[in-house]
């Protein structure tokens, strides 16, 4: 299964004007990497080029072999608590989970996760990713509010699904309002699944402080693996406004690959992303923190 993590023999040829995804060649090992520019402020940097970045692979600086920002369809995963506790949210997720469906790209193909005890997929039977709003809306009005939270179990099951999505960028939408009461699947097991994963993960913390079951700090940390970003509500925050960031977010990121050197084990290898341009400014890189190599042998294997 194609990753931008886990090396395989691929590489990528830049689309020429027009084309509408990238070709994937089987003659070289490649790590991909979906990196978010920002600016001072916090504004988006569009218009960057490949010199303007830096990559280090265990602190070894690595040269681009490929580089695009095109606002490119993408496979998104909305993945929702329905929990008990967030039946007095519920208007408000649906208006905002549509907001950001309308302000992403219109060929984006999207699926809907929801977990309250137990997990289940929003679509209808035999549609694993649709682009139609108008069925995503009554996918997410279907869904009930209630029981326990199993949030970790909704988060694996929705990074399982969105390896069959077609798109060559993937990202993952997480709203929920508290941590973890119900999963099968433990912190350390979802973790090695977002590592191992090619998808950028946004979480969405709902504001609610009487809840005893809010773990900020492991939301943070999926965010941040994966190279998206964690977002808490503040009481006078409306939840569409940062759909809107998350949505401009994913349309102005950049795909950058280098090719590693072989590796003689399996290992976590970090990465740094840098960049910089004249008169920007300083300039924030975010893309994931690791990647896990793998031997040529065991590669050839898969």
């Amino acid at each position: 299964m194609l990753s931008f993590l886990l090396l395989l023999a691929i590489t990528v040829h830049e689309p020429a004007r027009g084309q509408r995804d990238f070709t994937l060649v089987s003659n070289v090992r490649l790590v991909l990497l979906d990196v978010g520019v920002r600016g001072p402020g916090g504004a988006f940097v569009p218009g960057l080029r490949r010199e303007h970045f830096r990559i280090r692979d265990n602190g070894k600086e690595q040269a681009i072999s490929s580089f695009s920002q095109e606002d490119l369809p993408v496979s998104i995963g909305l993945v929702v608590d329905c929990s008990g506790s967030m039946k007095s949210r519920r208007a408000e997720v649906v208006i905002s989970a549509l907001l950001l469906i309308r302000e992403s790209h219109p060929d984006d193909e999207v699926f809907l996760v929801s977990f309250h005890d137990r997990v289940e997929m929003g679509l209808p039977p035999g549609v694993p990713f649709t682009n139609d709003r108008g069925l995503l809306r009554e996918a997410l009005l279907r869904q009930s509010m209630q029981g326990r939270t199993a949030l970790r179990d909704g988060l694996s099951q929705a990074l399982g699904h969105l390896q069959t999505g077609t798109k060559q960028r993937k990202a993952i939408v997480l709203i929920s309002d508290g941590g973890d009461t119900a999963s099968s699947a433990t912190a350390a097991e979802l973790l090695e699944l977002v590592r191992m994963s090619q998808t950028t993960i946004y979480t969405i913390e709902l504001f609610d402080d009487s809840t005893s079951e809010r773990d900020p700090g492991f939301l943070k940390r999926l965010a941040d693996l994966s190279g998206g970003e964690y977002f808490r509500q503040k009481p006078e925050q409306n939840l569409e406004e940062i759909s809107r960031r998350i949505a401009r977010d994913i349309r102005a990121r950049y795909l950058i690959g280098f090719a590693p050197g072989e590796s003689s084990k399996r290992e976590v290898r970090r990465i740094q992303v840098e960049v910089s341009s004249p008169g920007a400014g300083k300039l924030t890189a975010r893309t994931r923190q690791s990647y896990i190599s793998s031997p040529v042998s065991e590669e050839g294997s898969k």
